[in-house]
Formats: C-alpha cells, sequence, structure tokens
C-alpha cells in the first residue's frame, strides 16, 4: 500500500527537495510513525488468530468465552484451551475425539478405553500436567453423550500401566452426565 511506504514521499515531491533538511526530517519522523503503526497493525492482525495471538489477544478470546484465567497459567495453555473451546465443534465421533486428543495432550500420551456394554468410556492421561486434565474434563463433559458415563485417570510417573487395571468407580474420579457438579 501506498501510503504505508515512505519512498512514495520521492515520487510525489520534485527532487530539489531532498536537499532540504526539512523535507529530510519530515520524512524521518514519518518513517518513525509509520514504522509504530505497522508494527500495531501486524499485533492487531495476529491477534485475530488463536495460535499467534500474544497476552491480549487471547483475554479477548477468554472474554468472548467466559474464561477466567489463573494467574499461574501460561501463554501456550491458555491458547490450547481457548484453541479447544472455540473450535471443537460437532460432530463428537470416536475419531474426531482421539484426533482431538492427539492434538491437545500429544501423540501416545494417552489411552481411550471403551465399555460400551455399561455406556462408559475412560480416557488415561500420561501427560502428568493437571491443567491439561482439568480441561481435558471440561471438555469431555461437554461433548459426550448424556447417556454416557465419563471418567479419567492421569499417570505422571512415566510408567504406562495397562488400562485393564483400572476399575470404573476405584479411587479415580468417576463423572457422571446426571452429575455435572460433580468433580
Amino acid at each position: 500500500m501506498w501510503l504505508l511506504n515512505t519512498d512514495y514521499m520521492d515520487k510525489i515531491y520534485p527532487a530539489f527537495y531532498r536537499e532540504y533538511v526539512d523535507y529530510t526530517e519530515i520524512q524521518k519522523a514519518q518513517k518513525y510513525n509509520l514504522d509504530i503503526f505497522m508494527d500495531e497493525l501486524q499485533k492487531i492482525f495476529y491477534n485475530n488468530y488463536i495460535p499467534y495471538a500474544d497476552e491480549t489477544g487471547i483475554s479477548q478470546f477468554e472474554y468472548i468465552l467466559k474464561i477466567i484465567p489463573k494467574p499461574e497459567e501460561t501463554l501456550e495453555f491458555r491458547r490450547s484451551r481457548v484453541a479447544t473451546r472455540w473450535g471443537f465443534t460437532p460432530p463428537y465421533t470416536e475419531n474426531a475425539i482421539k484426533q482431538w486428543l492427539d492434538w491437545f495432550l500429544g501423540v501416545d500420551k494417552w489411552e481411550y478405553v471403551k465399555d460400551y456394554p455399561n455406556f462408559a468410556f475412560r480416557i488415561i492421561s500420561y501427560s502428568g500436567d493437571g491443567k491439561k486434565d482439568e480441561e481435558l474434563d471440561y471438555t469431555m463433559l461437554r461433548i459426550k453423550p448424556c447417556n454416557m458415563l465419563y471418567s479419567r485417570a492421569s499417570i505422571s510417573d512415566g510408567s504406562n500401566a495397562p488400562a485393564e487395571s483400572f476399575q470404573y468407580g476405584t479411587s479415580q474420579k468417576v463423572i457422571s452426565s446426571f452429575a455435572p457438579w460433580v468433580g
């Protein structure tokens, strides 16, 4: 855009203007102001996209989604939480949930155990990040079918214990769709 380029003054004004001190000083001042303007314009542009947003941009998304961030949360975690709540749309199929788990927790950092005869499923998380586990619970409570039970087990010591060793309702948090306040 020609207005954002300081060289346009050389094309508009006659060549003999370049000899005057006033002209060169005006051009320097204008270049400084245009640089500041372009930096702010770039920030505004990037704040429209969750992966590139800074603190200000993420806080605007959080305000829209009614998320209250905690002071100890990092910008990366806040970005992933906003992206999860903003972009995880229906249909909530098993494959879509598995793809989301790969993105959110990381490949090979979770296990999906289905128990369809009992209308239940469990996600075993090997991430060791309590904040991500809380967000996982929040998301699963909102997307799971209302007649299914969801539970999560977290293993943070790095040992990949077999999923069969976990039983529903024993020492892990079992979250029922009929009691969303439990948790």
